[in-house]
């Protein structure tokens, strides 16, 4: 359902928003958040994610077309990402849960307009394994 999406974006979009304050940023136009901040309401497990990505893509309502991949990575970590010509997203579970996030926009969206993206947690390096474009027809 693409409601769960919106909700997803919405919960991460007020986290971002609450949760930056003066957080050091790595990029001028970067911030870091806090992840307990970014789940505080739950974060969706894998599983979620990928339901969600599916009925994102059946649904091919962005007119600038939608791009969900999910990738197998070495270390037993999964990682999926979002591109709609707007914005994206980067989050990397193990075991089914969220433990890392990366999130941007064509605007300064986060941290009280000062950033075009946000990350949460230590993104890690994703040697891949297994790629599947979940959009693919």
């Amino acid at each position: 359902m693409e409601l769960h999406r919106v909700r997803w974006v919405v919960l991460a979009g007020a986290a971002a928003l609450a949760s930056c304050g003066d957080a050091p940023s790595a990029r001028f136009d970067e911030c870091l958040g806090s992840l307990s901040t970014l789940c505080a309401g739950g974060c969706p497990t894998e599983a979620e994610a990928l339901e969600t990505a599916g009925q994102v893509c059946s649904s091919r309502s962005s007119f600038f077309g939608v791009e969900y991949t999910w990738a197998r990575c070495e270390g037993g970590v999964s990682v999926l990402r979002y591109a709609d010509g707007f914005s994206g997203s980067t989050e990397y579970y193990r075991n089914g849960e969220l433990f890392a996030a990366a999130y941007s926009t064509d605007y300064n969206g986060y941290c009280d307009g000062r950033a075009f993206s946000i990350r949460y947690g230590r993104l890690p390096g994703c040697a891949e394994l297994e790629r599947v474009d979940l959009c693919a027809e």
